[in-house]
């Protein structure tokens, strides 16, 4: 089975050979008409010199250490003191007693999910029945 015939395939690649020679001449009038400069020098532009602070030459040289002439406020060094009280008393480690009205199984998750899945699947099985 074809999906063109032979006469609408000579049309067809005779539209696209068509196309694609006067996408070429476009091309090749817009180059032609656009350029008088050399091609060499297309990309380059006026020399552009960056500007560097006189300052800025310190902080290039790996010597010399910024981060000691960096100065912290004093109300920002209380950052890591405990200003608020906690709601429960903090432990290093919890016992299993104290994690146990916390503590789900994970095989009671699973098994929930499951039988929700379960439940859905039933139900759209059964609105599918005359």
């Amino acid at each position: 089975m074809a999906i063109l015939t032979e006469k609408e395939l000579k049309v067809y690649l005779l539209a696209l050979g068509g196309l694609t020679l006067a996408a070429l001449v476009i091309t090749i009038l817009v180059m032609a008409l656009k350029g008088d400069g050399d091609v060499s020098s297309a990309g380059e532009g006026p020399a552009v010199q960056e500007y560097v602070p006189a300052d800025a030459t310190r902080f290039l040289n790996p010597e010399v250490d910024v981060l000691d002439k960096v100065r912290i406020p004093e109300e920002y060094t209380r950052l890591y003191e405990k200003d608020w009280k906690p709601f429960r008393p903090m432990y290093e480690r919890w016992t299993q007693t104290m994690t146990a009205p916390y503590w789900i199984d994970p095989q009671t998750l699973v098994r929930e999910e499951m039988e929700k899945q379960s439940d859905r699947e039933i139900m759209q099985f059964f609105e599918d029945v005359p």
